[in-house]
């Protein structure tokens, strides 16, 4: 397995984690935010100084 598709596998493998929180139905539910966690294997980040303008 390269470098790409294991970096590919990694964003996209099921986790007992993932599996519960995904949602049994097509219905937009309503959550608080506290429910909300951050996903440490995104390979996307903010930097401070793209945040300044928003």
């Amino acid at each position: 397995m390269n470098k790409e598709e294991n970096f590919i596998n990694t964003l996209f493998e099921k986790t007992e984690e993932s599996e519960a929180v995904k949602p049994q139905t097509n219905e937009i539910v309503q959550m608080s935010v506290g429910n909300i966690v951050p996903n440490f294997k995104n390979p996307y980040k903010c930097r401070e100084e793209d945040m300044k303008p928003l």
